[in-house]
């Protein structure tokens, strides 16, 4: 069932989108597609250090539910106070067409 008021955050959608530049050719740049609102549920983080570097990498996942719409898949990716979320899977919860259920994950440096 869908549970609109859990949806209190606003998200960004957004996608590689085809351009032309000046000289005619068409090259691919990150744009955004829409607004929407969203449930964001924090589901696993580690920490893990790169071999040969003194860099520690944070990822955690997130688990975001939206309204359906037959556009998102895992090429988009979700913007949420300046965070870009990597969508790795779309589930549309039991068929119904009415949420999707989005497993991100977020790689921070």
């Amino acid at each position: 069932m869908l549970e609109i008021g859990k949806m209190d955050k606003r998200v960004e959608l957004w996608a590689n989108q085809t351009v032309t530049n000046e000289v005619g050719a068409q090259a691919n740049q990150p744009g955004k597609v829409r607004s929407l609102w969203a449930q964001i549920e924090n589901m696993a983080g580690k920490v893990s250090e790169r071999s040969g570097v003194d860099t520690n990498v944070n990822t955690t996942t997130q688990r975001v539910t939206v309204r359906y719409a037959k556009d998102i898949s895992k090429d988009n990716w979700l913007v949420f106070r300046e965070r870009r979320f990597d969508i790795d899977y779309v589930d549309d919860a039991y068929y119904r067409q009415d949420k999707l259920i989005l497993h991100c994950r977020e790689v921070q440096a």
